[in-house]
Protein backbone atom coordinates (compact mmCIF):
# COMPACT_ATOMS: atom_id res chain seq x y z
CA UNK A 1 0.00 0.00 0.00
CA UNK A 2 1.28 3.33 -0.99
CA UNK A 3 0.80 6.97 0.57
CA UNK A 4 -2.17 8.86 -1.07
CA UNK A 5 0.03 12.20 -1.13
CA UNK A 6 3.84 10.84 -1.65
CA UNK A 7 3.32 7.88 -2.78
CA UNK A 8 5.86 6.00 -0.81
CA UNK A 9 5.62 2.27 0.34
CA UNK A 10 3.60 2.45 3.80
CA UNK A 11 4.26 -0.30 5.93
CA UNK A 12 1.86 -2.64 7.64
CA UNK A 13 -0.42 -1.33 10.12
CA UNK A 14 1.29 1.99 9.60
CA UNK A 15 -1.37 5.16 10.53
CA UNK A 16 1.36 7.63 9.57
CA UNK A 17 3.77 8.24 6.04
CA UNK A 18 7.43 7.60 7.57
CA UNK A 19 8.30 10.03 5.17
CA UNK A 20 6.03 12.88 4.72
CA UNK A 21 3.87 12.70 7.63
CA UNK A 22 0.37 12.24 6.21
CA UNK A 23 -2.12 10.57 7.83
CA UNK A 24 -3.72 7.03 6.50
CA UNK A 25 -7.08 7.36 5.78
CA UNK A 26 -6.94 3.40 4.75
CA UNK A 27 -9.46 1.41 7.05
CA UNK A 28 -7.79 -1.75 6.73
CA UNK A 29 -10.72 -3.90 9.08
CA UNK A 30 -14.20 -2.88 7.89
CA UNK A 31 -15.48 -4.78 10.54
CA UNK A 32 -13.59 -3.76 13.56
CA UNK A 33 -16.06 -3.23 16.27
CA UNK A 34 -16.50 0.36 17.67
CA UNK A 35 -14.60 -0.47 20.39
CA UNK A 36 -11.61 -1.71 18.92
CA UNK A 37 -11.98 1.30 17.07
CA UNK A 38 -12.17 3.71 19.72
CA UNK A 39 -8.81 1.96 21.18
CA UNK A 40 -7.29 2.29 17.89
CA UNK A 41 -8.25 6.21 17.60
CA UNK A 42 -7.09 6.60 21.58
CA UNK A 43 -3.60 4.51 20.58
CA UNK A 44 -3.50 7.05 17.26
CA UNK A 45 -3.94 10.24 19.08
CA UNK A 46 -1.36 8.68 21.45
CA UNK A 47 1.21 8.41 19.00
CA UNK A 48 0.49 11.91 17.37
CA UNK A 49 0.82 13.32 20.76
CA UNK A 50 4.33 11.64 21.07
CA UNK A 51 5.58 12.61 17.89
CA UNK A 52 4.17 16.36 18.43
CA UNK A 53 6.51 16.20 21.73
CA UNK A 54 9.26 14.53 19.90
CA UNK A 55 8.99 17.05 17.22
CA UNK A 56 9.09 20.16 19.92
CA UNK A 57 11.45 19.01 22.40
CA UNK A 58 13.72 18.35 19.01
CA UNK A 59 13.04 21.74 17.90
CA UNK A 60 13.82 22.81 21.44
CA UNK A 61 16.93 21.09 21.07
CA UNK A 62 18.06 22.58 17.84
CA UNK A 63 16.94 26.18 19.37
CA UNK A 64 19.35 25.64 22.83
CA UNK A 65 22.04 24.12 20.98
CA UNK A 66 22.19 27.48 18.92
CA UNK A 67 21.77 29.30 21.60
CA UNK A 68 24.55 27.60 23.35
CA UNK A 69 26.73 28.08 20.42
CA UNK A 70 25.93 31.86 20.39
CA UNK A 71 26.91 32.25 24.35
CA UNK A 72 29.79 30.04 23.81
CA UNK A 73 30.91 32.19 20.79
CA UNK A 74 30.45 35.86 23.16
CA UNK A 75 32.40 34.07 26.41
CA UNK A 76 35.15 33.58 23.91
CA UNK A 77 34.95 36.83 22.01
CA UNK A 78 34.76 37.72 25.44
CA UNK A 79 37.30 35.91 26.69
CA UNK A 80 39.95 36.97 23.37
CA UNK A 81 39.63 40.53 24.34
CA UNK A 82 39.92 40.62 27.55
CA UNK A 83 43.12 38.35 27.00
CA UNK A 84 43.96 40.97 24.58
CA UNK A 85 43.42 44.02 26.82
CA UNK A 86 45.88 42.06 29.90
CA UNK A 87 48.86 41.30 27.37
CA UNK A 88 48.09 45.00 25.77
CA UNK A 89 48.37 46.62 29.56
CA UNK A 90 51.04 43.91 30.04
CA UNK A 91 52.95 45.54 27.33
CA UNK A 92 52.45 48.89 28.30
CA UNK A 93 53.55 48.81 31.80
CA UNK A 94 56.21 46.96 30.33
CA UNK A 95 57.06 49.87 28.47
CA UNK A 96 56.35 52.31 30.99
CA UNK A 97 58.29 50.85 33.70
CA UNK A 98 61.60 51.42 31.40
CA UNK A 99 60.32 54.71 30.26
CA UNK A 100 61.91 57.42 32.14
CA UNK A 101 59.78 60.49 31.01
CA UNK A 102 56.79 58.60 31.81
CA UNK A 103 57.70 57.74 35.40
CA UNK A 104 59.36 61.72 36.34
CA UNK A 105 56.05 62.81 34.46
CA UNK A 106 54.06 60.89 37.00
CA UNK A 107 55.73 62.10 39.91
CA UNK A 108 55.73 65.14 39.22
CA UNK A 109 51.83 65.25 38.60
CA UNK A 110 51.21 62.80 41.48
CA UNK A 111 53.28 65.21 43.64
CA UNK A 112 51.86 68.32 42.39
CA UNK A 113 48.21 66.72 43.21
CA UNK A 114 49.35 65.73 47.16
CA UNK A 115 50.16 62.38 46.39
CA UNK A 116 53.58 62.21 47.49
CA UNK A 117 53.54 58.28 48.42
CA UNK A 118 53.01 57.35 45.05
CA UNK A 119 55.29 60.62 43.38
CA UNK A 120 58.24 58.53 45.64
CA UNK A 121 57.52 55.27 43.89
CA UNK A 122 57.35 56.86 40.15
CA UNK A 123 60.68 58.89 40.90
CA UNK A 124 62.05 55.66 42.21
CA UNK A 125 61.40 53.90 39.04
CA UNK A 126 62.88 57.12 37.27
CA UNK A 127 65.78 57.08 39.10
CA UNK A 128 66.70 53.55 38.54
CA UNK A 129 66.09 53.99 34.77
CA UNK A 130 68.63 57.33 35.35
CA UNK A 131 70.36 57.47 38.67
CA UNK A 132 71.93 60.99 37.25
CA UNK A 133 68.88 62.72 36.30
CA UNK A 134 69.33 66.25 37.85
CA UNK A 135 65.62 67.26 37.65
CA UNK A 136 64.62 63.49 39.07
CA UNK A 137 66.87 64.14 41.78
CA UNK A 138 65.81 67.64 42.60
CA UNK A 139 62.20 66.27 42.84
CA UNK A 140 63.21 63.27 44.89
CA UNK A 141 64.51 66.15 47.54
CA UNK A 142 61.24 67.68 47.64
CA UNK A 143 59.10 64.70 47.44
CA UNK A 144 61.06 63.82 50.54
CA UNK A 145 60.83 66.75 52.53
CA UNK A 146 57.39 66.79 51.86
CA UNK A 147 57.46 63.26 53.48
CA UNK A 148 59.25 65.13 56.83
CA UNK A 149 62.26 62.64 55.42
CA UNK A 150 64.89 65.35 55.88
CA UNK A 151 67.61 63.02 55.70
CA UNK A 152 66.29 61.66 52.39
CA UNK A 153 66.29 64.62 51.57
CA UNK A 154 70.09 66.01 51.84
CA UNK A 155 71.24 62.46 50.60
CA UNK A 156 69.30 63.27 46.84
CA UNK A 157 70.62 66.70 46.68
CA UNK A 158 74.18 65.76 47.73
CA UNK A 159 73.71 62.92 44.82
CA UNK A 160 72.83 65.37 42.58
CA UNK A 161 75.99 67.93 43.26
CA UNK A 162 77.93 64.87 42.87
CA UNK A 163 76.96 64.03 39.63
CA UNK A 164 76.25 68.03 38.68
CA UNK A 165 79.19 70.30 40.88
CA UNK A 166 77.55 73.53 39.21
CA UNK A 167 73.85 72.92 39.86
CA UNK A 168 72.77 75.77 41.34
CA UNK A 169 69.09 74.77 42.65
CA UNK A 170 70.64 71.98 44.59
CA UNK A 171 73.17 74.29 46.57
CA UNK A 172 69.92 76.55 46.97
CA UNK A 173 67.89 73.90 48.56
CA UNK A 174 70.38 72.07 50.72
CA UNK A 175 71.74 74.93 52.48
CA UNK A 176 68.20 76.14 53.22
CA UNK A 177 68.18 72.53 54.69
CA UNK A 178 71.46 73.29 56.72
CA UNK A 179 70.15 76.23 57.98
CA UNK A 180 67.41 74.66 59.08
CA UNK A 181 68.78 72.33 60.92
CA UNK A 182 71.34 74.75 62.22
CA UNK A 183 74.36 72.29 60.65
CA UNK A 184 76.77 75.65 59.70
CA UNK A 185 79.79 73.41 59.58
CA UNK A 186 78.07 71.28 56.99
CA UNK A 187 77.77 74.64 54.90
CA UNK A 188 81.15 75.06 55.71
CA UNK A 189 82.00 71.96 54.46
CA UNK A 190 80.41 72.27 51.53
CA UNK A 191 81.89 75.45 50.68
CA UNK A 192 85.06 73.73 51.14
CA UNK A 193 84.42 71.97 47.59
CA UNK A 194 83.14 74.52 45.28
CA UNK A 195 85.23 76.14 42.50
CA UNK A 196 82.11 77.93 40.81
CA UNK A 197 82.16 81.84 41.57
CA UNK A 198 78.84 81.78 40.86
CA UNK A 199 77.85 78.65 43.34
CA UNK A 200 80.54 80.34 46.13
CA UNK A 201 78.85 83.83 45.87
CA UNK A 202 75.32 81.42 47.83
CA UNK A 203 77.53 80.78 50.37
CA UNK A 204 78.67 84.71 51.79
CA UNK A 205 76.22 85.22 54.15
CA UNK A 206 77.81 82.13 55.77
CA UNK A 207 81.37 82.18 55.58
CA UNK A 208 83.53 84.81 57.24
CA UNK A 209 85.66 86.65 55.09
CA UNK A 210 89.67 84.83 54.98
CA UNK A 211 91.64 87.21 57.69
CA UNK A 212 94.08 89.34 55.66
CA UNK A 213 97.69 90.83 56.69
CA UNK A 214 98.50 94.11 56.69
CA UNK A 215 102.03 93.88 55.48
CA UNK A 216 103.04 90.73 53.79
CA UNK A 217 105.37 87.98 55.32
CA UNK A 218 109.29 88.72 54.65
CA UNK A 219 112.23 90.85 56.56
CA UNK A 220 111.71 94.03 57.89
CA UNK A 221 114.26 96.06 59.59
CA UNK A 222 112.73 97.77 61.96
CA UNK A 223 109.55 96.60 64.34
CA UNK A 224 106.05 97.32 63.52
CA UNK A 225 102.88 96.72 64.20
CA UNK A 226 100.66 94.58 62.21
CA UNK A 227 96.78 94.69 61.31
CA UNK A 228 94.44 92.08 60.58
CA UNK A 229 91.70 92.60 58.58
CA UNK A 230 88.01 90.92 57.78
CA UNK A 231 84.20 91.47 56.93
CA UNK A 232 82.33 93.43 59.81
CA UNK A 233 80.16 90.48 61.47
CA UNK A 234 83.14 88.24 62.25
CA UNK A 235 86.20 88.43 64.89
CA UNK A 236 89.83 87.57 64.57
CA UNK A 237 91.69 85.35 66.51
CA UNK A 238 94.84 84.82 66.20
CA UNK A 239 98.69 83.40 67.94
CA UNK A 240 102.05 84.27 68.02
CA UNK A 241 103.49 81.42 69.77
CA UNK A 242 102.87 78.74 67.13
CA UNK A 243 99.78 77.28 68.52
CA UNK A 244 96.52 76.89 66.84
CA UNK A 245 94.22 79.91 66.66
CA UNK A 246 90.90 78.08 66.65
CA UNK A 247 91.59 76.35 70.44
CA UNK A 248 94.50 78.70 71.43
CA UNK A 249 94.04 81.75 69.91
CA UNK A 250 93.80 85.61 70.94
CA UNK A 251 90.96 88.06 70.68
CA UNK A 252 92.05 90.74 67.58
CA UNK A 253 91.29 94.09 69.17
CA UNK A 254 94.41 95.91 68.19
CA UNK A 255 97.05 96.05 66.15
CA UNK A 256 100.15 93.65 66.87
CA UNK A 257 103.59 94.82 67.72
CA UNK A 258 105.98 92.95 65.80
CA UNK A 259 109.13 92.69 67.52
CA UNK A 260 113.05 92.12 66.78
CA UNK A 261 113.53 88.48 66.24
CA UNK A 262 111.10 85.89 63.66
CA UNK A 263 107.74 84.93 64.47
CA UNK A 264 104.96 83.61 62.69
CA UNK A 265 101.38 84.88 63.15
CA UNK A 266 98.36 82.35 62.95
CA UNK A 267 94.71 83.94 62.67
CA UNK A 268 91.58 82.56 61.86
CA UNK A 269 87.91 84.35 61.62
CA UNK A 270 85.02 83.34 62.68
CA UNK A 271 81.15 84.60 62.49
CA UNK A 272 77.89 84.41 64.46
CA UNK A 273 76.94 80.70 63.07
CA UNK A 274 80.39 79.62 64.77
CA UNK A 275 82.13 78.98 60.95
CA UNK A 276 85.51 79.83 61.13
CA UNK A 277 87.10 80.36 58.18
CA UNK A 278 90.38 78.57 56.96
CA UNK A 279 93.51 80.06 58.49
CA UNK A 280 95.79 82.19 57.21
CA UNK A 281 99.13 82.17 58.52
CA UNK A 282 102.87 84.89 57.60
CA UNK A 283 106.43 84.73 58.88
CA UNK A 284 108.16 87.73 59.90
CA UNK A 285 111.58 88.47 60.75
CA UNK A 286 112.48 91.79 62.28
CA UNK A 287 116.75 92.35 61.53
CA UNK A 288 117.26 96.00 62.86
CA UNK A 289 119.27 98.09 60.57
CA UNK A 290 122.64 98.80 61.31
CA UNK A 291 123.54 102.71 60.80
CA UNK A 292 126.03 103.14 57.85
CA UNK A 293 129.37 103.72 59.11
CA UNK A 294 129.96 107.54 59.72
CA UNK A 295 130.72 109.88 57.06
CA UNK A 296 132.85 113.17 57.95
CA UNK A 297 133.78 115.60 56.22
CA UNK A 298 137.44 116.17 56.49
CA UNK A 299 139.30 113.19 55.25
CA UNK A 300 142.80 111.52 57.03
CA UNK A 301 146.00 113.57 56.37
CA UNK A 302 148.52 116.39 57.03
CA UNK A 303 147.50 119.47 58.26
CA UNK A 304 149.37 122.85 58.75
CA UNK A 305 146.24 124.89 59.14
CA UNK A 306 143.78 124.55 61.74
CA UNK A 307 140.98 122.76 60.16
CA UNK A 308 136.98 121.62 61.33
CA UNK A 309 135.32 117.85 61.39
CA UNK A 310 131.81 117.44 60.58
CA UNK A 311 130.17 114.33 60.70
CA UNK A 312 127.10 113.29 58.41
CA UNK A 313 124.64 112.30 60.74
CA UNK A 314 121.36 110.34 59.50
CA UNK A 315 117.97 111.17 60.95
CA UNK A 316 116.72 109.98 64.04
CA UNK A 317 120.74 109.37 64.79
CA UNK A 318 123.42 110.21 66.86
CA UNK A 319 126.98 110.52 66.20
CA UNK A 320 129.71 109.87 68.83
CA UNK A 321 133.62 110.57 69.08
CA UNK A 322 136.67 110.05 70.72
CA UNK A 323 140.18 111.31 70.04
CA UNK A 324 142.43 108.79 72.19
CA UNK A 325 141.78 106.01 69.81
CA UNK A 326 138.91 103.96 71.79
CA UNK A 327 135.70 103.12 70.66
CA UNK A 328 133.11 105.16 71.28
CA UNK A 329 129.85 104.94 72.79
CA UNK A 330 127.04 106.81 73.98
CA UNK A 331 129.06 107.83 76.80
CA UNK A 332 132.16 109.49 74.21
CA UNK A 333 131.72 113.04 72.96
CA UNK A 334 128.20 113.81 71.49
CA UNK A 335 128.38 115.37 68.08
CA UNK A 336 126.36 118.66 68.00
CA UNK A 337 128.43 120.54 65.59
CA UNK A 338 132.32 121.32 63.55
CA UNK A 339 134.72 121.21 65.56
CA UNK A 340 138.38 121.62 65.41
CA UNK A 341 141.23 118.73 64.72
CA UNK A 342 143.66 118.79 67.54
CA UNK A 343 147.22 119.76 67.19
CA UNK A 344 149.58 116.80 66.74
CA UNK A 345 148.96 113.19 65.64
CA UNK A 346 145.33 112.01 66.74
CA UNK A 347 142.90 109.16 66.02
CA UNK A 348 139.42 110.70 65.54
CA UNK A 349 136.64 107.78 66.18
CA UNK A 350 133.11 108.05 65.36
CA UNK A 351 129.80 105.88 65.64
CA UNK A 352 126.74 106.50 64.60
CA UNK A 353 123.72 105.53 67.21
CA UNK A 354 120.38 104.99 65.81
CA UNK A 355 116.86 105.19 68.02
CA UNK A 356 117.09 101.69 68.22
CA UNK A 357 120.25 101.93 70.40
CA UNK A 358 122.06 100.43 67.59
CA UNK A 359 125.89 100.92 66.52
CA UNK A 360 127.72 101.33 63.48
CA UNK A 361 131.09 100.15 62.95
CA UNK A 362 133.37 102.51 63.97
CA UNK A 363 135.08 104.87 61.32
CA UNK A 364 138.90 106.15 62.47
CA UNK A 365 140.53 108.84 60.75
CA UNK A 366 143.89 110.04 61.48
CA UNK A 367 145.13 113.54 61.48
CA UNK A 368 148.54 114.83 61.76
CA UNK A 369 148.05 119.19 62.10
CA UNK A 370 151.12 121.01 63.28
CA UNK A 371 150.77 124.63 62.74
CA UNK A 372 152.76 126.72 60.50
CA UNK A 373 155.43 128.98 62.49
CA UNK A 374 157.60 132.25 61.76
CA UNK A 375 160.36 130.40 61.93
CA UNK A 376 158.55 127.04 59.58
CA UNK A 377 158.28 130.89 56.80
Amino acid sequence: MNCQKCGSELKQGAIFCENCGNKILEVQDYNESAENISERLIKEEALRHQESERLKQEEERKKAKTKNAIIFGIIGAVALVAIILVITVVVNNNRNNKSFEYQYTAAKDYYKNGLTEKAYDSIEKALRIDPESEQALLLLSNICTKMNDEEGAIDALLSCISYHPNSFEAYTAIIKLYTNRGDFEAIKALADNVNDDTIILLFRDYLPELPEFGKDEGTYDDEFQLEIFTDNNSVIYYTIDGSDPKTSGLLYSEPIDIPVGTITVRAIATNEYGIYSDEVKAKYTVELKVPDKPIVSLPSGTYSELMQVSIFVPEGCKAYYTWDGSTPNASSILYEGPFDILEGNNILSVIIINDKNISSDVARFNYIYYPTTEDDE
